[in-house]
């Protein structure tokens, strides 16, 4: 098993090298895009941006409960997800 994971590492590091030889282009870096906007209705053409911002405010609600006839089994039910908020109802991260 150990040996067919190195044969496909060793694979995809020669592809890998062999495709950066041949299209040069691939070697380019590209930085993270900046939030774009459309002149005509200023909708951004990616929400990645605000994403990234707003995802550690994004919180999993869940439910614990002790099942007493169920030999004691201890039953996890999700209820959903909710964000953070402050006062000015802005979601909250930091």
């Amino acid at each position: 098993m150990f040996v067919k994971l190195l044969r496909s590492v060793a694979i995809g590091l020669i592809v890998g090298a062999i495709l950066l030889a041949v299209m040069p282009s691939l070697r380019k870096i590209n930085p993270i895009a900046v939030p774009q906007f459309d002149s005509t209705d200023e909708t951004p053409t990616s929400y990645n941006f605000a994403v990234r911002r707003a995802a550690p405010a994004v919180v999993n609600v869940y439910n614990r409960s002790m099942n007493s006839t169920a030999h004691n089994q201890l039953e996890i039910r999700t209820l959903g997800s909710g964000v953070i908020m402050d006062q000015t109802r802005l979601h909250y991260y930091q």
